[in-house]
C-alpha cells in the first residue's frame, strides 16, 4: 500500500481545514512535548511525596488519611500571566479567572503561529470556547477578599464564564462571532462543531475553537469517596477491567479552523481536515440526568459520519471519551459498536481505540479538544499512540468481536485506499454529545520554487528583552535542517504578525545570513532603535536612479517590473524617448513606496530631482517633465513651453530652501530657469529629519543630504538590498510599509517562534485564619506590601442616623466653607459648635467664634483657656485647616506654612486636650483633601499627609484621645454625610472619592515570590548618591550597590571624615572604638566589596550645599545615575518634641532633604530615579513616635506625588530575628529589578492584620479620670459597645442598627460577647437579654440607666 495519498482530492464545500493548534497540558507545556509523551505512553499526572505535600501546607490529618489520593494533573504555571502585554492591571489580573488568562494567552499564541495575527486584513476571526467551573472564584477570590468590598460588576466581568471568548475577541481585535460554549465535559468538542458551522455559513473566515480547565484547590490531589467518579489511586484506565474512575485536572487547547478551499488558496499550513461533525442530546431516554445514553451516542456518531460522507470501514482510529467508569465505558463501547455496524461492513479489529484520558486524566471543559489535538497529531505523524494503563478489557465489553482493538504501544498508522481517517468523541454530563470525523491533510498544491534573492525579516515585540529572545529563537529555527524557505519566513513575519513597539529587521539573501543577523541582536552586539511611539512623517527626496540599478531592481523584484510595465502600457511616457527610462525609474519607485503604505507628507529634490518630484506631485505632466529634462540635456534648442499646475502634495524646493510657494510653482520660469540653480536642498529638508520625521531617497542623493543605513545590515552595493534596507529603516521607525508583495511568487504562511511572554504569578492569597497571630514571611519577596483601597459603599449611607453629641464641639474651620456648613448642621441638631479660623493673631470675634495664628503655639493656649473659662472645653474637635493646604508636592518655602496649618496645629490641639484634662474621651477628627492616592490622578499634598500620619500615633502618646482621619477628596461633601463620618464609632481612616467611601488596606506586592522582573535599573559601575550614607541603613545599601554593581558611591553624613590618606593615622590616634574610626572601617568595607567611595559632610537640607556636592560628583565621575535618601532612616527615630523649632529640626533631614533632592535632580533625572527610605511608622502606631510617623508619611506621599520616586517603609527593628534592615540588600535587589509600585512597605509579618488590629485595639471602656462607678451613657455607651462588638466579630462595626446575626454572629458568639460586656462595662447582662436586644441601639437603650429610669 502507498504510504500516503498521492493526489490532492478536490475539497468538498463542507471540508474545513485545521490550520493551527496550541495547547498546554499536565507535564507538557507545548504540543511538541505533548506528542512526545503521549506517543511514549506516559502517564502525565504528578505524584507527590508527603514531604512535598507538607511543604505545600497540607494538614497532617489529611496526609495520614488513607483515602487521600496524592496525585494531580496540574499545570505548574496555571496562575502566571503577562498582564502588561495584554493591557490588564495587576489588580484586575489577580481577580481574573486563571482559565480566562490562559486561554487568552493561548489564543494570541495560536494566531501568531498560524500567521494571522497581523490584524487579519479583511478576514473575520471567530472564537468558540468554554471553561470549567470557576474554582478560583469560590476557593481563592471569595477567601482572599470580601466580595462585598468590590464592585459586583468587576467580579462578574473577571470571573463569569460569559466573558471568556469576548475578552479574547476584545483583547486581540477579532470581529467574528464570539460564543461561549458550556456543555460540561463535551464543551470544547461542541465548540469545534459550532466553529465549523460558523465557517460553513460564512459567519467568519477563521475560527478558533477549544476549551480550558484550571482547578484552583488549596492542595493538590483529592479525597476518594466510594461511589463517586474519582479513581481511588489517581489513575485513569479507560476500557480496562481495573477501571474504577477518572481524575480531573488542568489543561487548555485551542485549534484554528478555516474553509479548506480557502486555506489551500491562501497558502496556509494544513494539519488535518474536519470532514464532518455533529452534536445532539440524550433527552430523557436514560436512567438519570448524569448518566450516558447508548442511543444518543450512537446517533451523534452516525450523523457525523453521514455529514462527512464516509463509512466506518474507512475510519481506522477512534479517540474515545473514555471516562473509565463502570457505567460510562460499556455504554460508550456499545454505542461505537452499533454505529460502526450501522455504517460499515462489520469488519472485526480494523480500528484502533484509545483515549487521551489514560495519559492526562479528565480535563473537563478541555477534554474534547485534548482528544482532538491528540488525533490531529497522530494523523500528522502517521502514528497511533499507545494506550497506557490497559491490561485487559472491561468484562462488560466484547472487544474481540468488535471493529476495535486497543494498542498499548505506539504503532505506525498504515495508509489505505482512502486517506487516513479518525473519529473523536466527547460526551457531557447532561447529555450533550459531540463527534467529529477527521481526515489527514491533503498534499499541498505544487507551486513554483521560491526564487532566491534578498529578503527582509521583520521582528517586533513588546519589550526589548522579548525582541532579543525572539531573535534568538528565530535564528535557532532557521538553522534547523527542516527550516522553512526564507521567502515564506519573510512573508509570515510581515503579513502574519502585529507590529509592536520594539522592532528590528534583517536584510538577508539566505537562511545563514539571516540567522547571523538575528544572532547579533540576540547576543546584544546589534543596536536597536528606540521603541516606536508613533509613525514619523516621511518626505520623498528625488535623485538619480541609474539605469543599471533600475534593471537590477526590475530583474529581482516582480513588483518593480510590473509597475514599470504598467507605466509603459499607460503611454504616459513615450518609451522611445531617450530620457524615458530616467523618468520611469523615479516614478515607478515612488509609486512602489506609496502602494506599499508609505504616504509622503512632502516631496522634493534639487535640479533634476526637483523636476522629478514635481512630476510625482502632479505639478508637471510626464510630457512636460521629459521636455524639461531634454532641454537640460541639450536635446532641445529652446526652453519648452510648459503648463505647471497646483501640487497635490507640498513640494520642497532647493531654490527657496523650503516649501515652494504656489506663485512660483505655477511660474514656468521657475522650471525652465530657476530650478537648475537650486543649492539649498539641505535647508529645505530642515525639520524633515530627526524625531517624528524622516526622508526617503528615490535614487542617489547629493552628498551631505539626510540618509542613514537600515538596521541589521552592513553597507551593501546591491540596489535590491538598499531598497530593502530603506524599508527596514522606515518600518523599525514605525512607518507602516509592507514589502511582502515586492518579490512576487506564492509565499506560504509557516509556523515560526513567537515572542516570549513575561509571565509572573498572579494569585490572590487568603488572609490568615481568624485568631492566629501573624506569621513571619519567609522570603524578601513576601515582605513587600503596597497600599490598596477597597470600596465600602456610597457616601452618606454608611452610618445610621442618630443625634450627635450636644457638645461642646470645636471646629477649626477652613476658608472654603466646609466647616461652616458642618457647624450649621450641628446647630440644626441642637449641638453647640465653636468655630476657630486661622488668621494673624488670637482674637475672640464672637461668643462662639475665635481667630488663631497657626504659627503661634501661644494662641492655642489662649484659645483653650477661654473655652475652659466659659465651660466649653470640647469633647469633639474637628480640624479642617488641612483643606487649605495647596495640593501637589510642596516646595521648601511652602512647607512651613503647610505644617503650621496642619501638622503643628493638630499637635498643639492634642497637647492642649491632654494638658487641660479634656483629652480623656475626647475625639479629634482631621478632615483633609487628597491625602491619599485612592483612584489615581490625585494631586497629593505631602504636608497634609503628615497630619494624617500622626493620628494613629497620638492615641499612644496622648492617653484617652481618640483620633480619625477623613480624606474628602475634591468633590463637595454634604455636611450631613461628613457629620455622620465624624461621629462614627471607628478610628479607621476613610476616604471619599466619586461619591463612594473607601478604606485602605495593605496588600502583598507579589505572591510566592512572583515578582514581575524587568531589566535591572542599576547600571554596572554606576554612580549613586546616598544621603545618610554613613548610617546603618545607608552603609548596608552602599555595600549592596558595591557588591552587585561595582558602584561609585557618594555618601553624605553629618560627621566629617578625614581625607582617605589620613584614615590610618586617625585610627591610630583615636582608637578603633572611636565613632569616626568605625565609620572609616565601614567605608573601607564597602570598598572591599568593589565600590569606590566619596564621603562628604553635607547638610542634606542645604540646597546650595547639595547642588555643589552633586556638581562636584558629576565633575569627578561624569554623572550620577541615581540617589537614595536614607537621612532620617527608620533607625534614626525622632523623639517626641514639644516646641516647633525642635520639631522642625527633627523633621528636616527626612522632609526638607527629600524636597532638596527632588529640586536638585529636577533638571537631570537619574536612571533609577530617587529611592527614599521611610518606615512602617507611616501606617503603624507601634513603629515610632508621632514625629517619626509624620516624616515617613511625607516621604511616602512625595513618592506618590512626584514621578520617578519610590518610598520604602522599613519595619521597626525592635522585633527579634533577622529583619529587613539586615536583609535590606535582598529587598533592594527585588525593588530595583522589578516593576513595582512607587510606595512600598517591608514587613516580615502580616502587615494588613497589624494595621487593622490597631483600629480595633481595645480602649478603656470607661474614660480615664471618670468617677468610680459612674456608668457610661448615650454615645459613649454606644461607642464602647461598638468597640467590644468589633473585637468579638473581628470586623469593624460602624452601624448601630444592625443585628449581631446580620454581622456574622451566632448564639455561641453572643454568649462570649454578653460575658465580655458585663465584665468590661460592669453592667449586668445575660445572653438572653443580648439576644432580645441584638443591635447596639437597642442594647444601649436597655443598659442606659437614665433612659431606663425615664
Amino acid at each position: 500500500m502507498p504510504d500516503a495519498v498521492t493526489s490532492t482530492p478536490v475539497p468538498r464545500a463542507n471540508d474545513v481545514a485545521v490550520i493551527g493548534m496550541c495547547g498546554r497540558f499536565p507535564g507538557a507545556p507545548d504540543l511538541a512535548d505533548f506528542w512526545s509523551r503521549i506517543r511514549a505512553g506516559d502517564d502525565l499526572l504528578t505524584s507527590f511525596t508527603d514531604a512535598e505535600l507538607a511543604a505545600a501546607g497540607v494538614p497532617e490529618r489529611l496526609l495520614g488519611d488513607p483515602r487521600y489520593v496524592k496525585r494531580a494533573a496540574a499545570l505548574p504555571d496555571a496562575f502566571s500571566f503577562d498582564h502588561e502585554f495584554f493591557g490588564v492591571t495587576r489588580r484586575e489580573a489577580k481577580l481574573l479567572d486563571p482559565q480566562q488568562r490562559i486561554l487568552l494567552e493561548v489564543a494570541w499564541e495560536l494566531l501568531e503561529t498560524i500567521g494571522h495575527s497581523g490584524g487579519a486584513g479583511d478576514q473575520s476571526v471567530g472564537v468558540f470556547a468554554g471553561a470549567s467551573v470557576n474554582t478560583y472564584l469560590t476557593n481563592v477570590v471569595a477567601r482572599a477578599c470580601d466580595p462585598l468590598t468590590h464592585e459586583g460588576t468587576e467580579l462578574m466581568l473577571t470571573n463569569d464564564k460569559d466573558y471568556l471568548t469576548t475578552r479574547i475577541s476584545y483583547k486581540l481585535g477579532l470581529k467574528g462571532p464570539s460564543v461561549n460554549v458550556q456543555t460540561a465535559c463535551s464543551t470544547s468538542l461542541v465548540a469545534v462543531h459550532m466553529a465549523v458551522q460558523s465557517l460553513l455559513t460564512g459567519d467568519c473566515d477563521i475560527a478558533l475553537a477549544g476549551g480550558v480547565s484550571v482547578i484552583a484547590n488549596q492542595y493538590p490531589g483529592y479525597v476518594f469517596s466510594e461511589g463517586m467518579m474519582f479513581s481511588p489511586d489517581g489513575r485513569c484506565r479507560p476500557f480496562d477491567a481495573a477501571a474504577e474512575g477518572t481524575t480531573f485536572g488542568d489543561g487548555v487547547g485551542l485549534v484554528a479552523l478555516k474553509r479548506l478551499a480557502e486555506a489551500i488558496d491562501d497558502g496556509d499550513r494544513i494539519l488535518a481536515v474536519v470532514k464532518g461533525s455533529a452534536i445532539n442530546n440524550d433527552g430523557s431516554d436514560k436512567v438519570g440526568y448524569s448518566a450516558p445514553s447508548i442511543d444518543g451516542q450512537r446517533a451523534v456518531i452516525t450523523e457525523a459520519q453521514a455529514v462527512a460522507e464516509v463509512d466506518s470501514d474507512t475510519i481506522s482510529y477512534v479517540e474515545a471519551h473514555g471516562t473509565a467508569t463502570a457505567l460510562g465505558d460499556p455504554i460508550e463501547f456499545a454505542a461505537l459498536s452499533e454505529a460502526f455496524a450501522e455504517t460499515g461492513s462489520g469488519r472485526v479489529g480494523h480500528c484502533a481505540l484509545g483515549s487521551v484520558k489514560a495519559n492526562v486524566g479528565h480535563l473537563a471543559a478541555a477534554a474534547g479538544i485534548t482528544g482532538f489535538i491528540k488525533t490531529v497529531l497522530a494523523l500528522q505523524h502517521r502514528e497511533i499512540p499507545g494506550h497506557p494503563n490497559f491490561t485487559k478489557p472491561n468484562p462488560a465489553i466484547d472487544l474481540a468481536d468488535s471493529p476495535f482493538y486497543i494498542n498499548t504501544l505506539a504503532t505506525a498508522w498504515p495508509a489505505g485506499e482512502t486517506p487516513r481517517r479518525a473519529g473523536v468523541s466527547s460526551f457531557g454530563i447532561g447529555g450533550t454529545n459531540a463527534h467529529v470525523v477527521l481526515e489527514e491533510a491533503p498534499l499541498p498544491p505544487s507551486r513554483p520554487t521560491p526564487a532566491g534573492g534578498t529578503r527582509l525579516l521583520a521582528l517586533s515585540a513588546r519589550t526589548d528583552g522579548a525582541l532579543r529572545e525572539l531573535a534568538g529563537r528565530l535564528a535557532d529555527a532557521l538553522e534547523q535542517a527542516d527550516a522553512p524557505d526564507l521567502a515564506d519566513v519573510a512573508h509570515t513575519l510581515r503579513t502574519g504578525r502585529r507590529g509592536y513597539e520594539h522592532r528590528y529587521a534583517v536584510v538577508a539573501h539566505d537562511r545563514a545570513t539571516a540567522a547571523t543577523g538575528l544572532r547579533a541582536l540576540a547576543d546584544g552586539s546589534a543596536a536597536v532603535r528606540p521603541a516606536v511611539r508613533s509613525a514619523p512623517a516621511v518626505s520623498f527626496l528625488f535623485g538619480e536612479v541609474t539605469a543599471a540599478d533600475f534593471r537590477a531592481l526590475a530583474g529581482e523584484l516582480a513588483a518593480v517590473a510590473e509597475e514599470a510595465q504598467r507605466s509603459i502600457d499607460s503611454a504616459a511616457v513615450c518609451a522611445e524617448h531617450p530620457l524615458a527610462g530616467r523618468l520611469t525609474a523615479s516614478q515607478v519607485l515612488a509609486t512602489l513606496w506609496t502602494e506599499s503604505g508609505v504616504r509622503p507628507e512632502a516631496v522634493g529634490g534639487a535640479g533634476t530631482g526637483e523636476v522629478l518630484a514635481a512630476c510625482f506631485g502632479g505639478v508637471l505632466t510626464p510630457a512636460d517633465t521629459l521636455a524639461l529634462l531634454s532641454w537640460r540635456a541639450g536635446l532641445l534648442d529652446s526652453p519648452p513651453t510648459i503648463t505647471p499646475r497646483a501640487a497635490r502634495i507640498p513640494l520642497l524646493s532647493a531654490v527657496v530652501g523650503g516649501e515652494l510657494p504656489q506663485s512660483r510653482m505655477l511660474d514656468p520660469l521657475h522650471w525652465t530657469r530657476d530650478v537648475w540653480e537650486g543649492q539649498r536642498l539641505a535647508e529645505a529638508c530642515a525639520g524633515r529629519t530627526g524625531d517624528g520625521a524622516t526622508v526617503l531617497a528615490i535614487g542617489d542623493l547629493p552628498d551631505g543630504l539626510p540618509g542613514e543605513p537600515g538596521p541589521g545590515t552592513e553597507p551593501v552595493p546591491s540596489p535590491v538590498a538598499r531598497l530593502f534596507s530603506e524599508a527596514a529603516r522606515l518600518w523599525t521607525a514605525g512607518v507602516p510599509v509592507d514589502w511582502s508583495a515586492w518579490s512576487g511568487g506564492e509565499p506560504r504562511r509557516v509556523p515560526l517562534p513567537v515572542q516570549p511572554l513575561n509571565r509572573s504569578r498572579l494569585r490572590l492569597e487568603p488572609p490568615p485564619a481568624p485568631g492566629r497571630e501573624p506569621v513571619r514571611a519567609r522570603t524578601p519577596a513576601e515582605w513587600l506590601y503596597t497600599p490598596s483601597w477597597r470600596r465600602l459603599g456610597p457616601v452618606g449611607g454608611a452610618h445610621a442616623a442618630s443625634a450627635p453629641p450636644v457638645g461642646p464641639w470645636l471646629l477649626f474651620a477652613d476658608s472654603g466653607g466646609t466647616g461652616d456648613a458642618l457647624a450649621g448642621v450641628l446647630r440644626d441638631r441642637n449641638a453647640t459648635p465653636v468655630l476657630v479660623r486661622h488668621g494673624g493673631a488670637f482674637a475672640r470675634t464672637a461668643a462662639d467664634s475665635f481667630t488663631v495664628d497657626p504659627a503661634d503655639p501661644g494662641d492655642y493656649e489662649k484659645l483653650f483657656a477661654a473655652l475652659a473659662a466659659d465651660g466649653l472645653t470640647p469633647e469633639r474637635v474637628v480640624h479642617l485647616w488641612s483643606l487649605d493646604i495647596a495640593p501637589g508636592g510642596n516646595a521648601t518655602d511652602d512647607l512651613d506654612r503647610a505644617c503650621d496649618l496642619g501638622l503643628f496645629s493638630v499637635l498643639d490641639i492634642a497637647g492642649r486636650l491632654v494638658r487641660d484634662g479634656g483629652g480623656a474621651g475626647a475625639h479629634l477628627a482631621v478632615v483633609a483633601r487628597d491625602v491619599h492616592v485612592v483612584t489615581g490622578g490625585e494631586a497629593v499634598a505631602p504636608a497634609a499627609a503628615m497630619t494624617d500620619a500622626v493620628l494613629h500615633a497620638l492615641p499612644r502618646e496622648c492617653a484617652g484621645l481618640r483620633c480619625r482621619g477623613i480624606d474628602i477628596g475634591t468633590a463637595v461633601v454634604a455636611p450631613e454625610a461628613l457629620l455622620a463620618e465624624v461621629t462614627a464609632p471607628t478610628a479607621a481612616p476613610v476616604a471619599f472619592r466619586h461619591g463612594q467611601r473607601w478604606a485602605q488596606h495593605a496588600v502583598p506586592v507579589a505572591a510566592d515570590s512572583g515578582l514581575p522582573e524587568r531589566p535591572g535599573r542599576l547600571r554596572p559601575g554606576g554612580v549613586y548618591l546616598i544621603t545618610g550614607g554613613l548610617g546603618r541603613l545607608g552603609l548596608a545599601l552602599a555595600g549592596h550597590l558595591a557588591r552587585v554593581a561595582g558602584a561609585t558611591l557618594v555618601l553624605t553624613g553629618r560627621t566629617p571624615l578625614p581625607p582617605p590618606d589620613a584614615f590610618d593615622r586617625w585610627i591610630t590616634e583615636h582608637g578603633a572604638a572611636d565613632p569616626v574610626s568605625r565609620k572609616i572601617e565601614a567605608v573601607r568595607a564597602v570598598e572591599r566589596l568593589g565600590g569606590t567611595v566619596m564621603a562628604a559632610s553635607v547638610d542634606v537640607t542645604d540646597a546650595r550645599a547639595m547642588r555643589e556636592l552633586v556638581s562636584a560628583a558629576r565633575h569627578r565621575f561624569g554623572r550620577i545615575d541615581g540617589w537614595f535618601h536614607c537621612a532620617g532612616a527608620p533607625h534614626q527615630r525622632a523623639d517626641h518634641r514639644t516646641d516647633r523649632a525642635a520639631w522642625r529640626a527633627a523633621l528636616a533631614p527626612a522632609v526638607r532633604g527629600a524636597l532638596v533632592l527632588a529640586e536638585v535632580f529636577a533638571d537631570a533625572p537619574a536612571d533609577c530615579g530617587g529611592v527614599m527610605m521611610s518606615s512602617l511608622a507611616s501606617v503603624l502606631a507601634d513603629s515610632g513616635s508621632a514625629g517619626h510617623a509624620a516624616a515617613c508619611r511625607f516621604l511616602d506621599a512625595q513618592a506618590s506625588a512626584v514621578d520617578g520616586l519610590v518610598s520604602i517603609g522599613w519595619e521597626d527593628r525592635a522585633r527579634p530575628g533577622p529583619g529587613p534592615v539586615e536583609r535590606g540588600a535582598d529587598v533592594l535587589e527585588l525593588v530595583l529589578r522589578a516593576d513595582l509600585p512607587s510606595r512600598l512597605a517591608v514587613c516580615t509579618t502580616d502587615l494588613e492584620r497589624r494595621i487593622q488590629r490597631q483600629w480595633t485595639r481595645p480602649e478603656p471602656a470607661r474614660p480615664a479620670g471618670s468617677a468610680p462607678g459612674r456608668p457610661l451613657r448615650g454615645d459613649a455607651l454606644k461607642s464602647a459597645l461598638a468597640k467590644l462588638w468589633s473585637r468579638a466579630l473581628r470586623t469593624e462595626v460602624d452601624r448601630y442598627d444592625r443585628s449581631i446575626f446580620d454581622l456574622g454572629g451566632d448564639e455561641l458568639l453572643a454568649v462570649r460577647l454578653a460575658r465580655r460586656i458585663a465584665e468590661e462595662l460592669d453592667v449586668p447582662l445575660t445572653t438572653r437579654e443580648l439576644l432580645a436586644h441584638p443591635t447596639i441601639d437597642r442594647l444601649a437603650a436597655r443598659l442606659d440607666p437614665e433612659r431606663t429610669a425615664g
